[in-house]
């Protein structure tokens, strides 16, 4: 798909995503979320596995993150807001289940979960994207770079090429 372009807005509460033609005509994605249809996706993830089988774990994003939580707290590791975390250069990794997740990580993995419940429409994403971000990036003392480089490693992740 050479002549798409994906763009997406990675916000702290949701994320909403467009697919521009190659027009330039773009359309909201949407999700057949259990409470509907939605074009505003959670930036929420979630990590479970149950206590007696630890390599059964399972990754969700959006309102499946949320709906994994609710159903069993205790064995689920809950994560929202983590864009505030971009530019934080004290923050290097969190352990989650037994294994390490840097910044990065948690936004492939994110990125990944929200490209599957898109359906047909997010299967094959284009090499092009476009993504938002904050004029300053979170914290008390932000780097842009580092936010930059990490939006980028975890977008290339998705076989994304111009970024």
């Amino acid at each position: 798909m050479p002549d798409l372009s994906l763009g997406i807005d990675f916000g702290t509460t949701n994320t909403v995503l467009a697919l521009a033609d190659e027009r330039g005509v773009a359309h909201l994605a949407r999700f057949d979320a259990p409470e509907g249809e939605l074009f505003a996706f959670r930036s929420a993830i979630s990590f479970h596995a149950p206590a007696d089988r630890p390599s059964d774990r399972t990754v969700e994003a959006g309102p499946w993150a949320i709906e994994a939580y609710v159903e069993d707290p205790l064995e689920t590791r809950f994560i929202q807001s983590f864009k505030s975390f971009a530019a934080s250069e004290s923050f290097t990794e969190t352990q989650i289940l037994g294994r390490r997740y840097r910044f990065e990580d948690l936004l492939s993995a994110f990125l990944l979960k929200l490209r599957d419940h898109g359906g047909a429409a997010l299967a094959d994403l284009p090499r092009r994207v476009i993504v938002g971000r904050p004029v300053v990036f979170a914290g008390a003392s932000p780097s842009e770079d580092l936010a930059l480089k990490r939006y980028e490693a975890a977008f290339e992740r998705l076989g994304s090429t111009e970024i």
